[in-house]
């Protein structure tokens, strides 16, 4: 019997031993997966600060072609219109021989087929110029106004003539949207 105690004892010490280990290892392993939760969570903080400056470096960098796009596509519209309007500018001077050409013509002693002629090609031009958004600065009968009119003479108004307002046109003006190409040179009713 006593060695069923011995060797009983003997076993429960083993079993107390195994017991133990066990516990040890299974410390370890909770020790282990703790240490490595942990270092997960702290990866993973570093990863969403990461991700953030990211996101903020790409939003600024896309805000910024954005911008830089819009202020490209302007300068472009931009420089297309003042190539618009030195040409138109350039021009004017040719609308105003012809106008006076036409002033000048006596119908009784011109060939019908020689005006009709220069009557087409002063439409087509005015046309040409009225399709690029030029438009003729009203002015005659209209009131004097600085911002389109430059008036060159002042006189006395006539029988029914408002003062102030525009007596005669001696060069027309014209604009093109909200820019004036030319102002108008007028003469203007004295007030």
């Amino acid at each position: 019997m006593n060695e069923q105690k011995y060797g009983g004892s003997e076993k429960d010490e083993t079993q107390t031993g195994a017991a133990e280990t066990k516990n040890e290892k299974v410390n370890e392993t909770e020790n282990a997966a703790e240490k490595t939760d942990l270092a997960l969570e702290s990866a993973l903080k570093d990863a969403l600060i990461e991700r953030d400056g990211l996101k903020d470096k790409y939003q600024r960098t896309f805000s910024d072609f954005n911008n830089y796009k819009k202020r490209t596509l302007k300068s472009c519209a931009d420089a297309f219109k003042d190539g618009q309007l030195d040409v138109i500018e350039k021009m004017l001077p040719v609308l105003d021989s012809i106008d006076c050409a036409f002033e000048q013509i006596d119908e009784t002693k011109t060939d019908k087929g020689l005006l009709q002629g220069f009557e087409l090609v002063c439409r087509q031009l005015k046309d040409t110029i009225e399709k690029l958004g030029v438009k003729e600065i009203p002015a005659l009968g209209e009131s004097f106004d600085p911002s389109l009119h430059q008036a060159v003479q002042m006189v006395e108004p006539d029988e029914g003539a408002a003062a102030g307002s525009v007596a005669a046109v001696v060069q027309k003006g014209y604009v093109m949207g909200d820019r004036i190409i030319r102002n108008s040179m007028v003469v203007v009713n004295k007030s």
